[in-house]
Parts: C-alpha cells; structure tokens; sequence
C-alpha cells in the first residue's frame, strides 16, 4: 500500500521536519506548498518529486513552474491550488481501493469502480500509475488526529513516534502553515493494532512536549 502525505508549508521548520521523518518512514510526498521560499521547494520537488507543487503567490509560483520544466510536476498559485494539494492524499487512498475493486474482482468496469470510492473515472486514470498495487485495503479502523503543535524542531519526530510504538500506522500527513508559533498537524492512521486504548493514545499525544491540544476529528 501507498501511503502518502501533503505538506502545507513545507519549506518552514515544522514542514522540513515532517519531511525528513516522512523519508524515514517511506511515505510517497502527494504535494508540497510554500509561501515564495522558491528556492527551498525547488530542491523539495527535485528530492521527492511530488505530484502537485504550490506556491502563495503567483508570480513565486511562474518562477518555480520555469526551474522545473525538466519535471513531471505541476506548478499552481493560489487558494484553490491549497485546498486541491490538501487532498490529494484522499484522492490518491481512493483511486488505490478503486483498483484493489477492479484486482479483486468485485467489479470490472472503471466507472463504477470510480463511482463507488466518490472520484470522477478522469482522476482514476490520472493517478492510477501513481498508486502501488493495492493489498489489504485498511485492515484496521482509521482514524483521524488533529495535533496543534509548538513551532519548535523535533517536536513532530517526537509525535510520530509515539505513532510507530504504539501501532498507529500513518496513512497521510497534512500540515499547515504555521502562525502565530503554532501549526496544525493533522495525522490519519490505521489503529487496528493499536497496542491501548484510543483514550490512552489521545491522551499520550496531548501529554507530549510541544503539544498543545490533541483530539480526535474523525473516525
């Protein structure tokens, strides 16, 4: 299974950290966002190639499409731009269950394998090559954690392990620009191994260093 990520503000100190610690944990990088750091999310999609690059503002966003029209990478600017990078990891969890259909049999039609999953057929055959081949769609319950963290380094590696020693397996990653000292992290995950209790984990999450609230959003 692929697991992915999107990184809002990837160029600042939360967003760099939540890369390297995507790179030790294998994730695929969906999309990555910056302000005008055009530099830094250069040598970002040049590293880990994502599908979508976006940057704030326009003319950032011209300057970052010209360095990289050696890449497979689209270039956006702009609010929609945001809000499409933040779901690509949904899109890309939906076009793997829409394969694993269409591997297991339970249909074989690629409209209402697309249908099913909530995406358009066009998005299936955009990414479907982007997507490793699907094995045992979520064995577990997922759920979804929001974390509003201090804008300090090593508080996110510090998080995501307790991820990984508990049993939470990351699906996907999103992260926000960080204001005001703080960034909103939100952390999907396969909790079906998860070795105590979901109170006991959200609890453990919101006693870490750096962490200023934790919930649950979803799941």
């Amino acid at each position: 299974m692929t697991h992915t990520i999107t990184i809002l503000g990837s160029t600042g100190s939360i967003g760099r950290q939540t890369l390297s610690v995507a790179e030790e944990l294998g994730l695929r990088v969906a999309a990555l966002t910056a302000e005008k750091n055009v530099d830094l999310l250069e040598a970002q999609c040049r590293k880990y190639r994502p599908e979508l690059a976006v940057m704030t503002e326009n003319a950032a966003a011209e300057e970052l499409k010209t360095r990289l029209a050696d890449m497979n990478i689209r270039v956006l600017a702009g609010a929609e731009a945001l809000c499409e990078a933040a779901a690509l990891p949904e899109i890309f969890r939906k076009v793997a269950e829409a394969k694993r259909m269409l591997e297991t049999g339970e249909t074989d039609k690629v409209n209402e394998a697309a249908k099913a999953v909530g995406i358009s057929r066009s998005a299936f055959y955009k990414y479907r090559d982007t997507i490793a081949p699907f094995q045992n769609m979520m064995a577990g319950r997922i759920i979804t954690f929001q974390l509003m963290l201090k804008h300090k380094a090593g508080i996110l590696s510090e998080i995501l392990s307790i991820f990984a020693n508990c049993g939470a397996n990351i699906l996907t990653i999103n992260q926000a620009i960080p204001s005001g000292g703080r960034a909103m992290v939100t952390v999907s995950a396969e909790t079906g191994n998860l070795g105590c209790s979901l109170e006991e984990f959200t609890r453990r999450l919101g006693e870490s260093t750096g962490v200023v609230k934790a919930e649950v959003v979803a799941g």
